[in-house]
């Protein structure tokens, strides 16, 4: 695999899935490589170590270990110029790397969210050599969350991601999609049969945690009694102001009860959230946490007695699933989420998570504060939440379908041969 991810506790649903893919690929038998080009730099890098990297059983092999995000078009000339010798350079290093791994024995190389230009390079080893290869695409990367596309700059840095998803995925041997939205929308261009929706994934065994004692409790943060609790980005997508506004209705009359919001990404909106709740009822029993390590969400989310996912009827989560969602439902607590997108498929309103229209926010008052009055409930549609994500979006799960369709002479043949990818 190659992605541009801060692997493995990078924020955000991207290292998540790529960990989680890569994950479905072991757990299917096939010996796993993963290429970071270079990271985002959303958090600080690991420490180097000597020798082979292996994390989860996959290969881990990192290049220019220096984060891009910072460095994207509409920074200025300075901001650009590092960008572009930034991705040019590891674009080199990744090619060379995989060039190294196609000798080794690896036949398929799977690209994560590729735009044009390293996407194409990519394409063009991969036929040279005679490797299979896909792609995974979960989102529009194209579409900014909050700004328009009006300066320069920004509009080819958009333009090269438009290209990864239409000129590209015509030419490969698979493309893998998220939603319903992006198969409609690569319908025309890539033939049926190399065509296929991947919902998101989750290793379910990895959720399965103690319930964190007082110590844990408190180096989180996480306030004794029960806890409503939002994990996630703070992209007006997201929905997080709907949430705040509608804390009262669940906090009143049920002291014992907190709000509490993980994540802090953009630094900005996470700091307009918090001083919009300075006038509530029961501000006091609202905490901001800030960003915390994909390592500690299990825990995190077994402390919780009710999980909330308020997504806003926005482009983005149409086009998109929520990697949460499953990550949510594997943790056996009850999941509050909008009815947007590709959700009402993933879930059964009422069994294994309480679905609200998006917007209506008085439902998502009602929803959360009827799961903490009925804990009987609660813990029902909690368990049948894990059973769902165990039957249907486990790494054990993904991986047979993946390997099926990357390895496509294994099907009927025995899974453990080990086939690299």
């Amino acid at each position: 695999m190659v992605a541009i991810v801060d692997f493995p506790n990078g924020v955000g649903g991207d290292t998540r899935r790529v960990h989680m893919l890569a994950r479905s690929l072991v757990a299917a038998g096939m010996t796993t490589a993963l290429v970071i080009p270079c990271t985002r730099g959303l958090v600080p890098p690991p420490p180097k170590v000597e020798g082979p990297e292996i994390i989860d059983g996959i290969r881990v092999i990192r290049l220019a270990r220096e984060g891009s995000y910072g460095h994207t078009p509409g920074l200025g000339a300075f901001g650009m110029a590092r960008l572009f010798l930034l991705r040019w350079f590891s674009l080199f290093l990744s090619l060379v790397a995989l060039l190294r791994l196609r000798f080794a024995g690896y036949r398929n190389f799977h690209l994560y969210q590729p735009t044009f230009y390293d996407g194409a390079a990519y394409w063009l080893l991969a036929r040279l050599t005679g490797a299979r290869v896909s792609a995974d695409y979960s989102d529009l990367s194209f579409v900014d969350h909050d700004r328009i596309e009006t300066n320069p700059a920004r509009r080819l840095w958009s333009l090269n991601f438009r290209l990864g998803m239409t000129w590209l995925p015509a030419r490969l041997d698979r493309t893998f999609v998220i939603s319903r939205y992006l198969l409609a929308s690569m319908a025309s261009a890539v033939r049926p049969e190399r065509l296929i929706r991947i919902p998101p994934v989750v290793d379910v065994a990895a959720f399965l945690v103690p319930e964190p004692d007082a110590a844990w409790r408190r180096r989180f943060g996480m306030p004794e009694g029960r806890v409503v609790l939002y994990a996630g980005a703070f992209f007006d997508n997201e929905g997080v102001p709907s949430l705040l506004e509608v804390a009262p209705r669940f906090l009143e009359g049920r002291p014992d009860v907190t709000l509490v919001v993980v994540g802090g990404h953009p630094a900005d909106a996470w700091q307009r959230c918090r001083e919009s709740v300075a006038g509530l009822v029961a501000a006091d029993r609202i905490r901001f946490t800030g960003v915390r390590e994909s390592l500690e969400m299990p825990s995190c989310f077994r402390a919780a007695d009710v999980l909330v996912a308020p997504k806003a009827d926005h482009l983005l989560n149409r086009a998109g699933v929520p990697t949460k969602l499953v990550e949510y439902l594997a943790s056996g607590r009850p999941v509050v989420i909008t009815r947007v997108g590709d959700i009402p498929e993933l879930v059964t309103d009422g069994v294994d998570a309480v679905l609200v229209d998006p917007g209506n926010v008085p439902a998502l008052g009602d929803a959360i504060a009827q799961l903490l009055d009925d804990p009987v409930r609660a813990a029902r549609i909690g368990q049948a939440g894990r059973e769902r994500a165990r039957r249907d979006y486990d790494v054990a799960v993904i991986g047979r379908r993946l390997r099926k369709e990357l390895v496509p002479e294994s099907a009927g043949t025995n899974e453990r041969t080990h086939n690299p990818s």
